[in-house]
């Protein structure tokens, strides 16, 4: 599978359409670089989310939306991005950081998706 590093910028990115990467994540799809349709599921490792373990957020319905910003216009935190969790995805990708020797790696069942995640992925997949 194809591996991106996406920095998201600054929080103001979802609602400033002058800001370039604003245009970048507007077109990931119709540029179809990664591929012409969304995908089924997204792994995102995140600087955000710190813990002292390894651990995955293994979330079975929607994904909540952090707003771990401040200062800001209160619009931005009026956003929401409710993206379906992936349990099965991250069980598999603890798994796999178990083989490897990052062991344990902790299951988080609550967690949101932090800024960092959901605004580029607002703007490349919301319509």
């Amino acid at each position: 599978m194809d591996t991106f590093f996406l920095s998201h910028g600054g929080p103001t990115l979802c609602v400033d359409e002058t800001i370039p990467a604003w245009s970048f994540f507007k077109s990931w799809l119709p540029a179809a670089v990664a591929g012409t349709q969304p995908p089924r599921a997204i792994l995102v490792v995140s600087a955000h989310w710190e813990t002292a373990m390894p651990a995955v957020n293994v979330v079975p319905g929607i994904n909540d939306t952090i707003h771990d910003f401040y200062g800001f216009p209160e619009s931005m935190y009026q956003l929401k991005y409710p993206a379906p969790g992936a349990p099965d995805l991250a069980r598999r990708t603890k798994e796999l950081l178990e083989q490897a020797g990052f062991d344990p790696v902790e299951e988080h069942h609550g967690r949101g998706l932090d800024h960092g995640v959901w605004m580029p992925l607002m703007l490349m997949y919301q319509v």
